[in-house]
């Protein structure tokens, strides 16, 4: 969102980015003087017509985008108060049937409302195509690669790897994702202690475990490096917290592994294809667009540790296919998933949706 923000504004809209909550995102659009508000409970129950009159549609805007599946109910309200108004509802969320199970207010009805709903691999709109009523687009991530392969150079790896704690001469499997059982880590760690029970020693491998860890998922967390307790090999394993640069983690990666359970287009993917990193990931929804099998990457079947072990050991007792999939992987992703691309299919159905040269004339959005 914060990167459409931009883009809108470039095209001489004046942009307002709202929040249900304050953090880091906020931070960076006042850097890039783009306003901000945060409104709270802005995708819960108590979000009524009111509230929608108040601090969106008085400001009169030309168009609003909406994130997530769970702003549905704004959708809602936009459409019944101003069916006139292009909104542009951006759904990540794969899991339609669980989520709309546990939100009943979600209906199929709500995605005809929006004059676009946008997703971002065709995986993931072939689970909405049902409720498809000539709304629906897809637009893949895009990321920066110029701008990550420039502050990659930057980086000192080997001061990384000591401010870590990882070895040096280590080969380094990283997982960076909030830690949650969806991420898969727990897989993660019974693959690795597959890999090192066939792996020579003098592989010296290491993984890498990095991401936000809530409350709730401490124990997930305790039970997922037990086992690696138990064998004596904990050593080799690292928890390192989520942190403003994960680029940094990729800087110290030797593997990037993405054992998620449920995703549509991961931009962890997409960094690591930036940074020329070898990966292994599950081929769930959106992945397997964006990486095909033993030419950019490897894929394996969703929770298959025994496969992902045998995809983590052949990648680290292969150099030279290490080095063929990282660079088909930059190759891909500069091609296909560049930030520029991204912008300009953005850019285009913008054009479309307000009926208008973007950036004509001053206008705005929410």
């Amino acid at each position: 969102m914060l990167l459409l923000s931009r883009l809108l504004q470039k095209h001489g809209f004046n942009v307002e980015l709202c929040s249900p909550n304050d953090g880091p995102i906020l931070e960076m659009a006042d850097e890039y003087a783009i306003r901000s508000s945060v409104i709270p409970n802005l995708y819960s129950a108590d979000v009524q017509q009111a509230y929608i009159k108040q601090h969106i549609l008085s400001k009169k805007p030309d168009i609003v985008m909406v994130n997530t599946i769970l702003g549905a109910r704004i959708v809602e309200h936009l459409h019944a108060l101003s069916p006139e108004l292009p909104v542009m509802w951006s759904i990540h969320e794969s899991e339609c049937h669980h989520i709309m199970k546990e939100n009943p207010y979600i209906t199929p009805e709500v995605f005809s409302l929006a004059r676009a709903v946008i997703f971002v691999s065709d995986h993931t709109k072939s689970v909405y195509e049902q409720w498809n009523t000539g709304n629906m687009h897809v637009i893949p991530n895009g990321i920066d690669v110029t701008g990550i392969q420039e502050k990659l150079q930057r980086y000192d790896t080997v001061g990384l790897r000591e401010r870590f704690g990882i070895p040096r001469t280590a080969l380094v499997s990283t997982l960076i994702g909030s830690i949650c059982p969806r991420k898969g880590q727990k897989e993660f760690v019974l693959a690795a202690l597959e890999v090192l029970e066939r792996l020579p020693s003098f592989y010296n491998a290491h993984f890498l475990i990095a991401g936000k860890l809530h409350p709730d998922y401490v124990l997930y967390l305790e039970e997922a490096l037990q086992p690696a307790k138990d064998s004596g090999m904990i050593h080799q394993f690292h928890v390192l917290p989520e942190q403003k640069d994960p680029l940094e983690y990729y800087a110290c990666s030797d593997i990037y592994v993405c054992n998620s359970f449920i995703e549509s287009f991961p931009l962890v993917i997409l960094e690591a294809m930036a940074c020329e990193l070898p990966i292994a990931a599950s081929n769930s929804y959106g992945i397997a667009e964006q990486i095909i099998h033993n030419e950019s990457g490897l894929l394996h079947l969703s929770g298959n540790s025994s496969q992902l072990a045998a995809h983590i050991y052949v990648l680290l007792t292969n150099k030279s296919l290490r080095r063929t999939l990282s660079h088909n992987a930059k190759h891909r992703v500069s091609s296909l998933f560049s930030e520029e691309k991204m912008l300009q299919q953005y850019s285009n159905l913008l054009s479309t949706l307000t009926e208008n040269e973007v950036g004509s004339h001053p206008m705005s959005a929410v």
